[in-house]
């Protein structure tokens, strides 16, 4: 007996459509089982234990199969199954997980384990941003996970954001936060912006689409030139997107303000480093001309203190950071503000929570002291990134970030340390540092010239000359029979060439790996290009 492509799946054991209850036909007890004999849904239970190729394969066959393999339930299976596991997070939906269907779990699982042909067609729009339009120019600028919204943070404290799939024009900048200084303007003011994303879903793994975020802004006012002690008023708000009936996004909004202090920093730069995760905040200071450090505060504690005295701190002394971010536990990830080796930047992990110096008033008789780094053997390197991705699997024994190094990129296994208060405090395990060596981007030698951006296994890089434009996909996954790791690199040129306006100093480059947009931003933030990238897997 042989089935056709177009006998129907049924419910009950052994039904076709020639052999279904009220038929003449029925099958003996010799005939042998066919697959499609199954229920339906014990089907879609196997299908959903396939690999996303298996079941694009699976399509193919006919049309029962075709029909199993665009079943929602296989794809939300397939996409639980592999969040945590070779999706990182945090990773956000376009909707609620409810509200998703089969073809955007497809998409989601797709877009993200697919390669990348070797010429990625795009689309391109190019936004136009009148200067009246923004309260002033901003000098903080934030690409929000999923490529839909940009937060624009400005000098004076106020935050707005955009909304990039908005083709009418009319709403490129929408108010968000107010400046907190709104009764006296002052003489001078700056402002800092870092963003948490991640402490929703480490809160709750059952939330899978961006539901509400965490901004700290910091204003500094100064009421002089002559001043010589500034004022820093730092307030953590919660953002939460609004979201329609069908559940498509069409907003951000505050929630609520979470806290509110203020603190005395010596200065504030736009280049500055801050940073937010849970309920810490680090920034770099100075004190003094001699004293670089790294600070940490407790926000939670801090909420409510008008007296920087009062606020409790967490020095790394004779630290002087370009970049900071906040690792899981008591860590934090430190780029040095010098150059260390060919010009690079030094990398160090510091556990603030055994080794910071605590005090309300920095200690300065302390800030000579010295803090071992953890061990992070290779990660100590030149530092040639543009940015620094914090991720998580589902192994509570380790944290992942990648970096951008002059000639290789590097995935770091961090260990995971015990409650930060824990009374038993286990020997630290060794870093594991993975190397994928890089060829020179687009035949330019001079990584000086080349701007980079990695996620944990894509990134897109621009040359500042010639305005070429280009993409890598690479893997961790692999592994062979003997537990090495199989690295894998796949180089791409998008079809896209940079103009000279977005390649001059001052002119900025955002990739965000989730939908596989690129966003381009003059120096005047005047104009700005958004790229999606369409490749076979990016439809």
């Amino acid at each position: 007996m042989t089935r056709g492509t177009d006998a129907a799946i049924s419910t009950h054991r052994g039904e076709t459509s020639a052999n279904r209850p009220g038929s003449s036909q029925r099958l003996s007890d010799s005939d042998s089982p066919f697959l499609l004999d199954l229920p339906t849904e014990v089907l879609i239970v196997i299908a959903g234990e396939l690999e996303w190729e298996d079941i694009l394969r699976l399509r193919k066959v006919n049309r029962a199969l075709s029909k199993i393999s665009q079943s929602r339930d296989v794809w939300q299976t397939v996409y639980l199954r592999y969040l945590g596991t070779r999706i990182p997070r945090p990773y956000f939906l376009p909707k609620p997980l409810h509200a998703c269907g089969a073809d955007d779990l497809e998409k989601a699982v797709v877009d993200w384990e697919a390669e990348w042909p070797e010429v990625i067609r795009t689309r391109q729009r190019i936004l136009d941003f009148s200067l009246n339009g923004m309260r002033q120019i901003p000098n903080e600028v934030e690409l929000v996970p999923g490529g839909r919204w940009i937060l624009w943070g400005h000098r004076d404290g106020s935050v707005s954001y955009s909304d990039l799939e908005d083709n009418s024009g009319n709403g490129l900048f929408n108010p968000l936060i107010s400046p907190p200084f709104d009764n006296e303007e002052p003489l001078i003011t700056k402002a800092l912006l870092a963003v948490d994303y991640a402490a929703e879903q480490e809160g709750n793994q059952d939330v899978h689409h961006l539901r509400c975020f965490r901004i700290a802004v910091a204003t500094c006012r100064r009421d002089s030139l002559s001043g010589e002690r500034n004022t820093t008023q730092v307030d953590v708000w919660c953002v939460e997107v609004t979201y329609d009936d069908n559940g498509q996004a069409i907003g951000l909004r505050v929630k609520a303000r979470l806290a509110t202090f203020q603190d005395y920093w010596p200065e504030v730069r736009s280049d500055r480093p801050f940073a937010l995760r849970g309920n810490f905040l680090a920034y770099g200071g100075v004190h003094g001309l001699e004293h670089p450090v790294a600070v940490i505060v407790d926000w939670t504690e801090a909420n409510g203190k008008m007296n920087a005295e009062e606020i409790e701190q967490i020095s790394i002394p004779n630290c002087r950071p370009m970049i900071l971010r906040l690792l899981p536990g008591s860590r934090i990830l430190v780029v040095y503000e010098h150059t260390w080796g060919r010009n690079g930047r030094k990398v160090v992990v510091y556990d603030w929570g055994r080794d910071g110096i605590r005090s309300a008033a920095p200690l300065i008789t302390e800030l000579h002291r010295h803090i071992e780094g953890l061990s992070t053997g290779q990660a100590q390197c030149v530092f040639f990134g543009n940015n620094i991705s914090i991720l998580s699997l589902d192994d509570p024994n380790e944290t992942r970030f990648v970096l951008k190094t002059f000639d290789s990129i590097q995935e770091v296994r961090l260990p995971q340390q015990p409650p930060l208060y824990g009374i038993e405090v286990r020997q630290e395990e060794p870093v594991v540092v993975r190397d994928l060596p890089l060829p020179p981007v687009g035949g330019v030698d001079n990584l000086y010239t080349v701007r980079e951006f990695c996620g944990y296994q894509r990134s897109v890089w621009c040359t500042t000359k010639g305005g070429n434009i280009g993409a890598r996909r690479y893997s961790w996954a692999n592994e062979r029979r003997d537990g090495q790791p199989v690295l894998s690199l796949r180089e791409s040129k998008v079809d896209f060439e940079v103009t000279e306006r977005f390649r001059t100093h001052g002119s900025r480059l955002f990739f965000d790996e989730i939908s596989g947009r690129v966003v381009l931003l003059n120096a005047g933030c005047t104009q700005l290009v958004v790229v999606d990238l369409l490749g076979s897997n990016f439809v």
